[in-house]
């Protein structure tokens, strides 16, 4: 995490953030809802994420608005929490099998066949709900593309949620909530499935395209 900045002269340093974690993770969450793979780079991204908490620890938010620090609160748990998916031991062989099994077929179709709002929105609010709005419907998308996907891609389904819901956090959008997913894993019932695909309504996901080699 050398590249991360230090603390200096602001007295709200919640941007910093940002850059700790597209410094350290930036890689696959370019890449997503596809992940690396290979052991020894998930090991790299493992470390990496292991070390956010080195990159923001220093960070000063007490001046920051009351809103900012509760906003950035939940980003340092989701700092916290990346790790456990990151460097699971049984993530290589998941990942083999989720890029493997994802349906991406599916998923652009999905994507293309979603109604487009009216983008003459009223205020910077209206941008921001449907900006929010429109990546939870995405990742949606993207679980429904793995709905056929084996028990043994849940670990890397996990990851997945992991890096999206640390997305949500960074863009101060509310975590995605899916039926039956939370910290532990998603239930993949037939149930589950139907209501996915119903909520397949989004707009073009954002291309992320910084990927780093992290060393």
């Amino acid at each position: 995490v050398k590249l991360c900045r230090r603390p200096t002269e602001y007295a709200c340093e919640g941007d910093l953030f940002y850059d700790c974690y597209w410094t350290v993770l930036g890689g696959p969450a370019g890449r997503l809802p596809l992940l690396p793979s290979g052991a020894d780079t998930l090991s790299k991204y493992c470390k990496a994420a292991k070390s956010v908490p080195t990159c923001t620890r220093n960070l000063q938010i007490e001046q920051c608005p009351e809103e900012k620090k509760e906003i950035l609160g939940t980003i340092k748990d989701g700092f916290r929490s990346i790790p456990d998916s990151i460097c699971n031991e049984e993530l290589p062989a998941s990942v083999e099998e989720w890029n493997k099994c994802l349906n991406q077929e599916a998923l652009r179709k999905c994507v293309f066949e979603i109604p487009r709002p009216d983008l003459k929105f009223d205020s910077k609010v209206d941008v921001h709900v449907h900006f929010c709005r429109d990546r939870e419907e995405t990742f949606k998308c993207e679980l429904a593309a793995g709905s056929n996907c084996p028990a043994s891609a849940s670990v890397a389904k996990k990851a997945l949620y992991e890096l999206r819901a640390m997305e949500h956090n960074l863009y101060n959008c509310s975590r995605p909530k899916i039926d039956g997913y939370g910290g532990s894993g998603f239930s993949t019932t037939p149930a589950i499935l139907v209501t996915l695909s119903a909520l397949c309504v989004a707009l073009l996901p954002l291309k992320q395209t910084l990927l780093r080699d992290l060393n």
